[in-house]
């Protein structure tokens, strides 16, 4: 979907009580040109440049190797409901 400006949430207080909120991610990384996907609880602590966010995975997880070996990363907080149909837009 377009990810429509109007909707693109920028402030970091919101975002970390969005994180709160809804505490189980969709965790992302990519591993020789792969897609890797996790879903995970995570924890948040720090402020600022110190935020940090902290999950679990098993060490034979491809998603940790990838993570480990330095992947971007990207965390998904999709809350209660995470489909958002097109008649919505």
């Amino acid at each position: 979907m377009h990810p429509a400006r109007l909707f693109h949430e920028t402030d970091p207080a919101t975002l970390r009580q969005r994180m709160l909120d809804n505490p189980f991610a969709v965790i992302t990384a990519v591993s020789e040109g792969r897609p890797l996907v996790v879903h995970a609880p995570v924890l948040t602590s720090g402020e600022g440049e110190a935020f940090c966010l902290h999950f679990h995975l098993s060490a034979g997880n491809p998603v940790t190797k990838a993570l480990l070996a330095g992947s971007p990363m990207l965390a998904v907080f999709t809350g209660t409901h995470g489909y958002v149909s097109p008649d919505w837009y």
